[in-house]
């Protein structure tokens, strides 16, 4: 039974929100909602969608998630006005380029760090995005042609990939991409890295479902939202859960407070001599004290539930009619 639960509490977390996203989006196509097939009104609604998140990522200097909706953006701006305009040539050198450079742009963002937006850190990933446009950009004209086939070279039989719709070199970096994403999320849930990997799924299928349709503008907002979600996500954790110690932080305590029944128990939990401690020993090793007193606290009996009260000082909540046990 507990690796039943295991599994199951996995599939959830590996599901949701990004895969609860993309079903409600597949189920609305299936059911004729939108209308239309050629409706710019998608293409606009998928814009501005994810333009809110590159607004809210970044008032929340969240750096990962707004270089990543910012991929996102690019490359549906690009697929649903600029390849219409193209020559049949420099709109498959413009898709074969969007379906490499996405998901390892995306997958980028799983291992980079949290290092602002406008500061050096993000002038110098804002200048790798730019780059990239000129490249893609120069790849497809005309007098490139060659040197913009190797975006389309298969490396095994086609009949393999023709059914995704993109070239080899694209089917292998998102499969690539999603695996390399995945595999840490089995075995610890990421609210980033899980939005990531949503990210890429609904990108893949945007690319399967066209590209430049209103079908691919949906996936493509979906693949936002699975953006914004996890940004929503960490601002709560950040606001309601201690760093350092992964227990809920004062501010949770005090709205629990405020909701406690007729019949509690509060215990007030603090370390002796931590501040000894931590003059003869160093704060890492502080750190590490405080870590595995919360490591202890998170599983306590009696119904309660410890919180990070501040310094070395814990509280746990008892509710119920009765005081917890020794």
């Amino acid at each position: 039974m507990p690796l039943i639960s295991a599994i199951f509490k996995t599939l959830y977390r590996l599901t949701c929100p990004g895969g609860a996203l993309l079903a409600v989006a597949a189920i609305l196509l299936r059911l004729g909602t939108p209308p239309g097939q050629d409706s710019s009104r998608i293409r606009f609604v998928a814009l501005a969608l994810l333009l809110t998140g590159l607004v809210l990522s970044a008032v929340f200097r969240r750096s990962r998630l707004f270089f990543a909706t910012l991929v996102l953006t690019l490359a549906q701006a690009a697929l649903a006005w600029i390849s219409p305009h193209l020559s049949a040539h420099g709109g498959r050198v413009l898709a074969n380029s969007i379906s490499v450079l996405l998901p390892l742009n995306l997958l980028a963002q799983a291992f980079l760090q949290e290092r602002g937006i406008i500061s050096s850190a993000g002038r110098r990933r804002l200048a790798i995005l730019g780059a990239q446009i000129i490249a893609v950009g120069v790849f497809c004209l005309p007098q490139l042609t060659d040197a913009a086939s190797w975006l389309d070279r298969p490396f095994f039989a086609i009949p393999f990939s023709d059914w995704s719709r993109l070239s080899q070199p694209g089917l292998l970096a998102f499969v690539v991409a999603m695996i390399v994403i995945l595999v840490p999320l089995l075995r610890r849930y990421r609210a980033v890295e899980s939005s990531l990997f949503w990210a890429l799924v609904a990108s893949f299928i945007a690319f399967w479902s066209g590209g430049t349709n209103f079908r691919a503008g949906i996936f493509f907002a979906t693949g936002g939202m699975a953006l914004i979600v996890a940004l929503l996500e960490t601002s709560y954790k950040m606001a309601y859960h201690d760093e350092l110690t992964q227990l809920p932080s004062r501010r949770a305590l005090n709205e629990a407070l405020m909701k406690l029944p007729e019949s509690y128990t509060i215990a007030m939990v603090d370390v002796d001599h931590f501040k000894k401690f931590n003059d003869t020993y160093g704060h890492a090793a502080g750190d590490q004290a405080l870590r595995l007193v919360a490591s202890r606290l998170a599983f306590v009996t009696g119904g309660g539930k410890a919180y990070r009260y501040g310094g070395e000082e814990f509280t746990v909540v008892f509710t119920g009619p009765y005081a917890p046990p020794d």
